[in-house]
């Protein structure tokens, strides 16, 4: 049986970050989270993305939030 969430808006945005003095690696790319609706109550799900850039299939460990890899670029 699949279940449908609706990404609804974003809701964070983690920057990259220097772990242990080492450098950012790779300072234009980011984590944009999104608040989602319609999860079910498992810890686990199987979601497929589809978006401009195709379709991936991945597992959700908690549905109420998705991130998903994103870049930065100078306007």
């Amino acid at each position: 049986m699949e279940e449908r969430a609706t990404v609804k808006k974003p809701w964070m945005l983690c920057n990259p970050v220097s772990k242990n003095g080492e450098g950012i690696q790779s300072p234009k790319e980011h984590l944009v989270c999104y608040v989602t609706r319609g999860h079910g109550r498992a810890s686990r799900h199987g979601i497929v993305v589809r978006n401009r850039f195709g379709v991936t299939s991945m597992t959700a460990w908690k549905t109420r939030h998705l991130c998903v890899p994103s870049t930065k670029t100078a306007l």
